[in-house]
């Protein structure tokens, strides 16, 4: 099971009867930010949000193409961007009551 699947359930086996809506409101974050994981979890709730980092296979090809056309050295380390799922100025701030 994923770790905050797991996380979650166990918060839910130990609750009290009236702490159980209040463990359930938790927002749960994850990193898994594929479209048929993480990506549907936030779209049915399951997470609050989720980090996509985008394949870089495609950015890796390029670099390459480039270095052998220019006769130049591949740069040692290159950054994969991450995105917010939803998209930050959409998450709405954490009220606690």
């Amino acid at each position: 099971m994923i770790r905050w699947l797991s996380a979650r359930a166990r918060l839910l086996r130990i609750a009290q009867r009236g702490d159980r809506e209040r463990f359930l409101k938790l927002p749960f974050t994850g990193c898994d930010g594929l479209p048929k994981t993480g990506q549907a979890w936030v779209r049915s709730g399951l997470l609050a949000a989720t980090v996509f980092v985008p394949p870089n296979t495609g950015q890796a090809i390029e670099m390459f193409v480039q270095a052998i056309q220019q006769k130049s050295a591949l740069r040692e380390r290159v950054l994969t961007v991450p995105t917010s799922i939803p998209q930050l100025g959409v998450l709405k701030p954490l009220r606690m009551t």
